[in-house]
């Protein structure tokens, strides 16, 4: 993993990005991903991951109800971000161990949403924890 000094911070939580590589049996690809919310590039054949990162738009967040399942980042007020997994059972899961329904996660935390484009790849601690 080299660090890049020509990343911008992450456009999602203003994190420090980091050039990677991923392997996948046949071809080395490079991506960056943020080190603080997962955030990350594709890593199917991008032939310049840096410029892919630093060229994004800064996300707009709305409070709006999620339409879609999927990946979520939420800002709370509270606890700042996180990634949540938005079910179609109106079920939201967050950091991959409790789940609330919808409705009680916006009474509880009235949360800004913003879909994640990429899933996040779990993290060495989240594999621990299996």
């Amino acid at each position: 993993m080299t660090k890049t000094n020509e990343l911008k911070p992450c456009p999602f939580c203003g994190g420090e990005a980091e050039r990677r590589e991923r392997f996948d049996g046949y071809d080395t690809f490079g991506y960056v991903m943020c080190g603080a919310c997962l955030v990350q590039t594709d890593a199917d054949g991008c032939k310049n991951p840096e410029n892919d990162w630093n060229c994004r738009d800064v996300p707009q967040w709305t409070t709006e109800l999620p339409t879609e399942e999927g990946f979520y980042f939420v800002f709370c007020q509270k606890d700042g971000i996180k990634v949540v997994e938005v079910y179609s059972s109106g079920f939201v899961v967050v950091n991959g161990r409790s789940g609330l329904h919808i409705e009680l996660f916006v009474k509880k935390f009235k949360p800004l949403w913003y879909k994640i484009p990429t899933p996040p790849l779990p993290t060495q601690e989240d594999v621990k924890d299996e």
